[in-house]
């Protein structure tokens, strides 16, 4: 019911569906440009915002509809989040999410003038 969310700001309906999500959470990778971390993945799964739900500035953290795996894996349907709204609903994930980011190490690679990114996990 559309109505529900009558009067709610925008922060607001963005909590909401973090809370709804909020194990579809991907955090942004400066170092390896436009890429995410996909918090629930396995291993260093990384992921890109689908070009058609991209903003302006591609948000720090943000949860994702679904995803779609080509040859990268594309996240589609994406919501900017606050971080602190993972921790107050789950101080676990909030801790795993933590932990996935600060595991992923990029080290730029550059070959004959082609330039791409190596990820590894720290053990």
């Amino acid at each position: 019911n559309s109505r529900a969310l009558d009067g709610c700001s925008d922060r607001e309906v963005r909590r909401l569906v973090a809370k709804g999500y909020f194990l579809n959470t991907a955090v942004h990778v400066p170092a390896r440009g436009e890429e995410y971390v996909l918090v629930r993945a396995p291993g260093s799964s990384m992921a890109v915002i689908n070009p058609a739900s991209l903003g302006a500035r591609p948000p720090a953290t943000l949860v994702y509809l679904s995803t779609l795996h080509a040859r990268r894996t594309v996240m589609s349907i994406v919501t900017p989040i606050d971080a602190g709204w993972i921790e107050e609903e789950s101080g676990t994930y909030f801790l795993r999410m933590s932990e996935r980011v600060a595991s992923v190490r990029s080290h730029r690679v550059s070959i004959r003038g082609l330039t791409t990114y190596a990820s590894m996990a720290l053990l």
